[in-house]
């Protein structure tokens, strides 16, 4: 379960499956670039590939089956929610900028899109600006906001300069970051990964 932006749900049906293919290229990105991997998500990508991975197990369990307690939300996790989608706007810049006709990540989305009730996009339609709103409307019924973007603003700045309970985020949503994985952990989570991405 996630406590999202619209209640305590987990993913299902298409918004699963557009949330699985993101989730599928990132943790693929993950296994061969490990560090160098970048999606854009400041928040997310500062950390390890251990602590990114970690993160990925803990929230893609919490979105994709019922039975896991919704975690608290932290900088970390939700950056990473936001990571899965920002991948999946990738798959479908890298759609549109292929030679071939493939529709894929374009019909994820528009199906997502279309059974949470929202605005659905032609599956055939190029306009890139039009995909990532659409994109980031679906982030949205997952996310409450993006206060993981605003991080610096509070952990650079001295404690009596900011009013953190006026912003409605605490110290903790900031200060909490991943667990580190092992060496030896890697390999199966990115095969626990790959099995949810499925």
């Amino acid at each position: 379960m996630w406590r999202t932006s619209q209640g305590e749900r987990v993913l299902t049906g298409g918004e699963a499956a557009a949330f699985k293919a993101g989730l599928s290229d990132l943790v693929e990105d993950l296994a061969e670039w490990r560090h160098d991997q970048s999606t854009g998500v400041e928040a997310f990508d500062a950390l390890s590939c251990g602590q990114r991975l970690a993160l990925l197990v803990d929230l893609a369990g919490a979105l994709l089956n019922p039975s896991v307690p919704p975690p608290s939300h932290t900088s970390a996790n939700e950056a990473a929610v936001h990571a899965i989608y920002r991948q999946l706007f990738t798959l479908i810049e890298v759609e549109l900028d292929s030679d071939t006709p493939a529709t894929n990540a374009r019909q994820l989305v528009r199906t997502a899109c279309f059974e949470r009730g929202l605005d659905a996009l032609s599956d055939t339609d190029d306009d890139l600006d039009a995909w990532r709103i659409a994109v980031e409307t679906l982030s949205d019924q997952v996310l409450w906001d993006r206060d993981f973007e605003d991080g610096a603003m509070f952990l650079d700045a001295a404690p009596e300069s900011v009013n953190r309970d006026e912003v409605g985020v605490g110290v903790e949503y900031f200060a909490n970051v991943s667990r580190e994985l092992r060496d030896a952990e890697i390999e199966p989570t990115l095969v626990q990964l790959r099995q949810l991405g499925q």
